[in-house]
């Protein structure tokens, strides 16, 4: 049986809602599937469990309990469960913007490609120092301030 398989056998025997630990001791107690390799068995079923979730699958589903964590249930027991007495809030879908994404371009503020600049030039052997005016002691002029730093 491969780790999928367990999960759903799991998840049918137990028939309830269930977190991700408890569908992992339910696996081990009935040596559905062995962790031989895994370091951190019970974070793969956490991830598999997510798997099944963004992969749209419809068996499985989750809800957030009222201390925020994820639990899981089949959903042909649906109507079994008291899912109203539990639900917070469904886990939902917020949409892409889809004009941020298209886009793609990143806006950077001079004081960040600072380092940037004074890096590549301290790889052609050339140092390269930030001055920063507004922290200037001789700064007293409110209409001479520097916004921008300037690089030596």
């Amino acid at each position: 049986m491969v780790i999928k398989e367990a999960i759903l056998q799991s998840l049918d025997d137990l028939k309830s809602l269930v977190n991700h630990a408890q569908v992992y001791n339910h696996i081990i107690e009935n040596n559905y599937y062995k962790f031989e390799q895994g370091k951190t068995p019970k974070a793969t079923i956490s991830a598999q469990l997510g798997d099944f979730i963004r992969k749209n699958d419809v068996r499985v589903k989750r809800i957030k309990s009222k201390n925020g964590t994820y639990v899981y249930y089949l959903t042909k027991y649906k109507d079994e469960l008291n899912l109203e007495n539990i639900i917070v809030s469904e886990e939902k879908k917020t949409p892409v913007n889809l004009e941020q994404k298209s886009s793609g371009i990143k806006a950077y503020q001079e004081r960040d490609l600072h380092k940037l600049l004074s890096s590549y030039l301290h790889s052609q052997d050339i140092f390269a120092k930030t001055i920063y005016h507004e922290q200037s002691k001789n700064n007293i002029d409110n209409h001479q301030k520097w916004i921008h730093p300037d690089i030596v």
